[in-house]
C-alpha cells in the first residue's frame, strides 16, 4: 500500500480541521446523482487554499504526483471509488 491506514476518525478529524482554517471545502452530489455503495461528499481546496499552499512552495510537485498517481497499480476497490461520479 502506498500511504498508510488511517482510521476514518482520523481522516474525519483532518479533513474538519482544513475546512474550519478555509484550506478545503466539501462538495456534495445532488441527492438524484448519489449511489448508495459509493462516497457523495468530496473534498477539495479552497482558493484561499490553494493560494495558501501554492505560497509554501506545496504545489510545485502536484503535476509529478499526479504521474506517480497514474501508474501506480490500483485495486479494484480503489478504482470504484476514483472513478465514482464527482460533483462539477
Amino acid at each position: 500500500m502506498v500511504n498508510p491506514s488511517k482510521s476514518e476518525s482520523t481522516v474525519h478529524t483532518h479533513l474538519k480541521t482544513l475546512r474550519d482554517h478555509g484550506v478545503a471545502k466539501a462538495v456534495r452530489l445532488p441527492e438524484g446523482e448519489r449511489r448508495r455503495d459509493l462516497p457523495h461528499t468530496f473534498y477539495g481546496l479552497t482558493d484561499a487554499g490553494r493560494a495558501f499552499l501554492d505560497r509554501h512552495n506545496v504545489l510545485r510537485a502536484e503535476e509529478t504526483f499526479r504521474t506517480i498517481h497514474e501508474r501506480i497499480d490500483k485495486p479494484d476497490e480503489l478504482l470504484k471509488y476514483e472513478n465514482a461520479p464527482r460533483p462539477e
